[in-house]
């Protein structure tokens, strides 16, 4: 094998190409074609491992725990919200009152009847999720229906005004 010497002094390394060319493209043709190699090898390991990866992210321990502890966040968010705005988009729609009265009302409203709430809530979503398995196109009559439902609901929970 011939010697390569590297600028500035430093140690030779050995030429595998030194016959194709000069020194500096056989050195140069080496590292492109080992590089090949490399990125070769990596995608190849890479397409493989990655399809147990998946598996093996969400099943082990931490990605069990990253989903519950996601879930359980992504719940509490979920009533929050729906606790604020159960009750007050229809009262801001039907009497003059502002949006942070309209919010305590509607929180008030959850805490005084929790379980039929949170029953309320279950049943949005899952008729949203059936809804949205067709290609989004139930949503089209599940929408207006739980917005029906919701006013009536609303109507119920809420001291009507006096005449």
């Amino acid at each position: 094998m011939a010697q390569v010497r590297l600028q500035g002094g430093g140690d030779a390394l050995p030429d595998q190409n030194a016959s194709k060319g000069s020194r500096r493209d056989g050195a140069l043709g080496s590292c492109l074609q080992s590089n090949k190699g490399y990125e070769h090898h990596r995608h190849q390991a890479a397409d493989r491992s990655d399809r147990g990866l998946r598996y093996t992210r969400v099943l082990a321990k931490e990605g069990l725990l990253f989903l519950a502890i996601g879930t359980a966040v992504g719940a509490l968010l979920s009533l929050i919200l729906f606790s604020l705005t159960v009750v007050s988009f229809p009262l801001l729609l039907e009497r003059d009152v502002d949006f942070v009265t309209a919010m305590v009302t509607s929180v008030r409203a959850v805490v005084t009847s929790p379980l039929p709430m949170i029953g309320w809530a279950a049943v949005i979503v899952v008729l949203t999720i059936v809804s949205a398995l067709p290609y989004f196109l139930g949503l089209v009559v599940t929408l207006p229906v739980l917005g029906h439902a919701t006013w009536h609901l609303y109507r119920r929970i809420v001291e009507p005004l006096p005449v």
